[in-house]
């Protein structure tokens, strides 16, 4: 509420559920909190040490691809050196020391699928990329080295100098760049080794840093757990204090509501003592009055004094209708018939219109529930609730504006603001009065909530206006439907 506003409570029964309510989140917050160090005591080294495996598996993972790196290196020498040992087998086709031509020939083919497959197993890595650049010049340099088998193979042999010149140049550049990227690819598998041993290395230094951190904190943690136990066992006494204090506003909210009841089942007896007064002073009387003019009047006709008898019968009449219009008030007193006959809303606003048919107050009605949608006891309540709320207004808070809202206010509950912009007041101050017997406007309407297990309060201050709500549970008319389909069936 804003400043100065303060609620009429005296159910203080939602105060107390609120303290409680404000209780149990402090168990949420202890039990975590005790168990949060202690996790944390034991998790920190714990997480040092799956940090360590962790560095320990990645060591090994470094340390077998650098060893694959090694390896790649050593194999792509052993391709150069094959590189350069297959230049030279076409040139001796025609020398029968090394075999005969087929033979020369497929000794070549083997080195060259060697050379191929070698390098097709090299690791699988990013650098297969540039072992694979190298693939197309061995393969011109090969096809050089068909082109010289071939051109041994004939009569003149390689005494022709330009078909034999070109093709040589064409098999040292083939080579020439076959090597320089096998050069290259091996200088990239070596620096990754050198990164993998640099990584491999810290992450040794990692793991060993790790544990020796892991298991400092544990043993440091051991005073800090300790003293978080004592921290635990303090907090949990408070929060016993705190449920224990919340118990006894609860059992205070609870008195206060059986005080409640019986001023409720107090007031619903005076009520009807006033209606069995109101009877036995009004009605009954005038109509005792009535039966003696009429036995009067019964007299005079049987003497034949016709003009008198019209006289007292014109009183009679007078009289009767006196008592049907007061018979109506009353009627309207305990349920007004315009609920059952135009329904809640109709009924709110019947009620607006003749509390301010004679001023310049602006109203509105804004009522959500169906007709014949709620129990009946239900829909007098909120219309005497409302109707006092309006006369209030008009009585004390000089208002040009008045709202009412009837609506739902969850699955189960049902809402009733009355809200003007008038001058307001200090609700201590009639709070205090209604204390000691002078007003009981506020507290009939609180009591009439309660009596079906609402709440009630006022919002209000000084040149602020005022706000008027009720909640109460939601009670549909489902028997009376029932019953209604069951007698028309």
């Amino acid at each position: 509420y804003p400043a100065g506003v303060r609620p009429i409570a005296r159910y203080r029964e939602s105060a107390a559920l609120h303290f409680l309510s404000m209780g149990y989140p402090t168990v949420s917050a202890v039990l975590p909190l005790e168990k949060g160090i202690m996790t944390r005591t034991h998790i920190v080294p714990v997480v040092g040490l799956v940090l360590a495996i962790a560095s320990g598996v990645s060591l090994v993972l470094l340390q077998s691809r650098s060893n694959q790196a090694d390896h790649a290196r050593l194999t792509l020498v052993q391709v150069e050196n094959q590189m350069n040992y297959v230049q030279g087998i076409p040139w001796q086709v025609q020398n029968p020391r090394y075999g005969s031509p087929q033979q020369i020939h497929t000794m070549m083919e083997k080195t060259e699928r060697g050379i191929l497959s070698t390098l097709a197993r090299l690791p699988d890595s990013a650098l297969s990329s540039d072992v694979a650049l190298s693939l197309a010049p061995a393969r011109a340099n090969f096809a050089s080295l068909e082109e010289i088998y071939t051109m041994g193979l004939k009569p003149g042999g390689w005494n022709d100098p330009v078909p034999t010149i070109a093709v040589s140049q064409a098999e040292n550049v083939s080579l020439a760049k076959t090597i320089s990227m096998l050069d290259g690819a091996g200088k990239a598998y070596g620096h990754q080794a050198d990164v993998a041993n640099l990584t491999s290395m810290i992450a040794g230094i990692g793991a060993i840093a790790l544990l020796f951190v892991g298991f400092l904190f544990y043993f440091r943690s051991s005073r800090r757990a300790a003293r978080s136990q004592a921290g635990m066992l303090i907090a949990k006494h408070e929060l016993n204090v705190h449920l224990s204090e919340a118990l006894a506003a609860l059992n205070a909210s609870q008195e206060e509501r059986s005080r409640l009841l019986e001023r409720t089942v107090e007031v619903a007896e005076h009520e009807r003592i006033r209606l069995s007064m109101n009877l036995h002073d009004g009605p009954i009387q005038k109509l005792t009055a009535l039966a003696f003019n009429l036995d009067r009047l019964a007299r005079r006709l049987d003497r034949g004094e016709l003009a008198d008898a019209r006289a007292l019968m014109g009183e009679v009449r007078i009289s009767l209708t006196g008592e049907m219009d007061a018979l109506r008030r009353l009627m309207v007193e305990l349920r007004p018939p315009i609920l059952d006959e135009g329904g809640l809303s109709a009924a709110l606003k019947d009620a607006a219109e003749r509390v301010f048919s004679d001023t310049e107050t602006k109203w509105g009605v804004s009522c959500e529930i169906e007709k014949h949608e709620l129990v009946p006891e239900l829909e007098t309540v909120i219309y005497r609730v409302a109707n006092e709320a309006l006369v209030n207004t008009r009585k004390h808070a000089h208002a040009t504006r008045l709202d009412i809202l009837v609506g739902s206010s969850g699955a189960d509950t049902l809402r009733l603001v009355v809200a003007d912009d008038g001058r307001g007041f200090d609700v201590d101050a009639v709070e205090e009065r209604t204390a000691h017997g002078e007003r009981y406007g506020l507290l009939g309407m609180e009591e009439r909530v309660a009596g079906l297990g609402g709440t009630f309060h006022v919002t209000s201050r000084p040149g602020f206006g005022t706000r008027v709500e009720a909640f109460l549970p939601l009670k549909a008319r489902v028997v009376e439907v029932l019953e209604h389909d069951l007698a028309v069936a």
